[in-house]
């Protein structure tokens, strides 16, 4: 899982460098959508990660993440978060209303369901 926004061949030293220090509490500030995943995939599939996080539950929400990664607002943290959760969720629905293949369901069938 890819923890930033470009390809890891163009700079291997660099993204790996800031996939490391993404991991550290504190460090990242507010987060994009894909750093918070990432982080969250990695607390996830980490006990050890986890404790040094101070986080004890196995499902970890996003919002969690967020509050972490920027301690020093944790209420601007948890409203950036949800704000590119919006972002994304908006992004989506334009590009399935745009897609080809959704308009030929939709015409073919009448639904999409």
């Amino acid at each position: 899982m890819s923890c930033i926004g470009w390809d890891r061949e163009l700079d291997p030293e660099l993204h790996d460098f800031y996939a490391k220090k993404l991991l550290e509490p504190g460090w990242a500030g507010l987060l994009t959508l894909a750093e918070a995943e990432y982080i969250r995939h990695r607390l996830q599939q980490d006990s050890g990660l986890r404790r040094r996080w101070r986080i004890r539950r196995k499902v970890v929400p996003l919002s969690l993440v967020a509050e972490k990664a920027f301690p020093e607002n944790p209420r601007a943290a948890r409203k950036h978060i949800k704000a590119e959760q919006a972002k994304a969720r908006r992004k989506m629905r334009s590009k399935a209303k745009m897609s080809p293949v959704a308009s030929t369901v939709r015409t073919e069938t009448g639904s999409l369901g």
